[in-house]
């Protein structure tokens, strides 16, 4: 085989982002205790006001 042939063949499983940047390790901080913290309460306020909101549709607040 030649060179280029196997150039191709390396290159077929290759997406076209890669070829122009390779795939690298994600650069994002492990999350913290407190961040995650955080995002729960959160989330648990969004659900609360959700509920809330169904309910007062319903007309069962």
């Amino acid at each position: 085989m030649r060179s280029s042939e196997v150039t191709a063949l390396e290159n077929r499983n290759l997406l076209p982002s890669d070829a122009v940047h390779p795939p690298e390790k994600s650069s994002l901080p492990a999350p913290s205790h407190q961040g995650v913290l955080m995002n729960n309460i959160i989330y648990l306020v969004g659900l609360i006001v959700v509920v809330l909101a169904i309910l007062s549709f319903l007309g069962l607040r």
